[in-house]
Formats: structure tokens, sequence, C-alpha cells
């Protein structure tokens, strides 16, 4: 929060804060899923590198494409359910610590349960129509 301060300013400071006061629950909640959807990407993406996969990060995220929009819409659902979405900052306890652990146990499986449905799926088209 000082960095922030410090590099904008009094004025700037002030003004984006009265931005952020501003919005409705409604709208903070819209804006933390959007956040907890791209951090699911990034992490999936990150996941993907530090395993070194064949074919490298495009290849393997163009392959993870059919399954990515499932796992995004578990997690708002997963979020909105356990309430992540909702949960401040200044009230981040053991219990919201938890809420966040069994979010993420929960996003883990699901992207599981689909790749693996998924290559299995794929493994048995390209047995059936493909030659080789």
């Amino acid at each position: 929060m000082y960095l922030i301060y410090f590099h904008l300013g009094e004025g700037d400071f002030n003004s984006m804060l009265n931005l952020i006061k501003s919005f409705s629950k409604r709208q903070k909640r819209g804006i933390l899923l959007t956040l907890d959807s791209i951090l699911v990407v990034f992490s999936i993406m990150f996941a993907i590198v530090a395993q070194a996969l064949p074919g490298g990060l495009v290849a393997n995220m163009i392959a993870y494409i059919p399954v990515l929009p499932y796992v995004l819409l578990v997690g708002i659902g997963v979020s909105m359910w356990l309430g992540v979405c909702a949960i401040q900052l200044n009230s981040y306890e053991t219990a919201a610590i938890g809420m966040t652990g069994v979010f993420a146990m929960f996003l883990a499986l699901t992207f599981w349960v689909l790749a693996c449905r998924w290559v299995s799926i794929w493994c048995l088209v390209r047995r059936s129509f493909l030659p080789w």
C-alpha cells in the first residue's frame, strides 16, 4: 500500500481508493471472479511450463482449450458456492484459508477428471479414425 502511495501521489491514491469504494458488492465480486479465472489460466500455464511437457506451452494450451471452459465454469460456481469471492481481506482467517484450500481442491479435481476424460476420448477417436 505504501509503494502505491509513494508512486501515485496523494491525489491519485485517494481517487483510486474512492473508485474502489464506489463499487457495489456485486461489482467487487465480479471483479474477483474475473481475477480468479485469470489466475486459473495462469496456473495451468505455469504447470505446463514447470512440467516441461513435450510440444511446448502453446501446443499444450491449445490441447487444453476444450477442457478450459468447464474448469473455469466449475471454478466460478465453486467460488460463489463457498463464498471465496466474497471474503474480505481483513477477515481472512483460518476458515477462509480452509475455504480457499477446498476451492483449489475442487479445481484440481475438476481439471484432472476433465483432462483425463478428454485425453481418453481423444485417444479413442485417434484409434478409430486415423490409420496410425
